[in-house]
């Protein structure tokens, strides 16, 4: 615990807040659903805890599904999909791409789901594999944020020789390995997040350029046109995703 205070990076728990107010790419203005004050909710909802934790829980379940449905639809539009949908869907007999499609519209439903698997150190992570030639896979790892408060401060990121020597042994094992940052975390967090990102590279440099924003690694697998196309698509994916849970929630502005 010593080593992780010692090379923490905190906010504010009122800066935090204001961050949370602001439009983020694949967010959009979602996050702010989080500022909304207990006063502010209905009186059958703020008069109990245990309602107001399933509706945090279910604000925190989609915004974190969001980050995962992003990625994992711009990959569709690459002719990547998840090595275990793919498993999956050639066992049912089910076509792939709309296999993917209703898994990603599940997860911006708020369903709590998991296609790859999650560790600590490197976040959710799985394998996509190239619909184009079974044999090319890309190894994906998303770096999700949680906050984490202790005494009115927002832990932002924390890292350890531990955790560095962790992602080089797994940048030695795939070569085809790519983290993916938070968004969110990343503006919170970038000159901290850079000076990780130099750390790791002088252990194993073959690390350049796998260690990225969410933009930076649609940017590797889109073209313009693409990436246009994907952005537009998102929007009306996400605001479909906040009228169904305005629906539920009509309180919700």
């Amino acid at each position: 615990m010593v080593e992780i205070l010692e090379n923490m990076e905190s906010i504010s728990f009122d800066k935090y807040v204001e961050k949370l107010k602001r439009d983020y790419p694949v967010y959009g203005d979602f996050l702010r659903y989080f500022t909304i004050q207990i006063g502010d909710l209905p009186k059958n909802m703020g008069v109990s805890l245990l309602k107001v934790g399933i509706f945090y829980e279910e604000l925190n379940r989609i915004k974190r599904n969001m980050l995962d449905a992003y990625i994992k639809y711009a990959f569709l539009k690459a002719g990547y999909v998840p090595k275990e949908l793919w498993k999956m869907a050639e066992e049912e007999g089910e076509d792939i791409k709309e296999s993917t499609m209703m898994f990603i519209n599940d997860l911006l439903s708020g369903e709590d789901l998991l296609s790859g698997e999650i560790d600590e150190n490197k976040g959710n992570y799985e394998d996509y594999v190239n619909l184009r030639n079974l044999e090319e896979s890309l190894h994906i790892s998303i770096i999700s944020f949680e906050p984490y408060i202790i005494n009115e401060e927002v832990i932002i990121g924390w890292w350890s020789d531990y955790r560095t020597n962790y992602i080089v042994d797994e940048f030695s094992k795939y070569d085809n390995l790519y983290i993916v940052i938070d968004p969110l975390l990343y503006h919170l967090a970038g000159d901290y997040i850079e000076e990780v990102k130099k750390r790791i590279k002088e252990e194993w440099p073959k690390s350049e350029g796998k260690i990225l924003h969410v933009d930076k690694i649609i940017e590797i697998i889109l073209d313009p046109s693409q990436r246009k196309d994907l952005e537009k698509d998102w929007k009306k994916m996400r605001d479909k995703a906040v009228t169904n849970l305005k629906k539920k929630y009509p309180f919700l502005l």
